[in-house]
């Protein structure tokens, strides 16, 4: 059964020198990643820490056909990750 159990932030350096990160899904498969290096380790494990706390209040927008864009806020009950969301 898939569940968040074992997503992790991996914070790597690449073979340029730069610090990057990615999203790992327990599955082992990278479910995101940083799509930029940082010149510093530290700057690298900040934007992870940024995305952790600006993610659980991201808007969801799904653009359907037609030019239309669904939009969902997460409520303070509803959980953003569900069970079985990541692998």
């Amino acid at each position: 059964m898939a569940t968040e159990r074992g997503v992790r932030f991996r914070v790597y350096q690449d073979k340029a020198g730069e610090w990057r990160w990615r999203l790992v899904a327990g599955n082992g498969k990278t479910v995101c990643d940083s799509g930029e290096g940082y010149g510093r380790r530290a700057d690298c494990v900040y934007a992870v820490e940024r995305v952790q706390m600006l993610a659980v209040r991201a808007r969801l927008e799904i653009d359907a056909p037609g030019g239309q864009r669904q939009r969902r806020q997460p409520g303070p009950a509803e959980p953003v990750l569900r069970p079985g969301l990541l692998m």
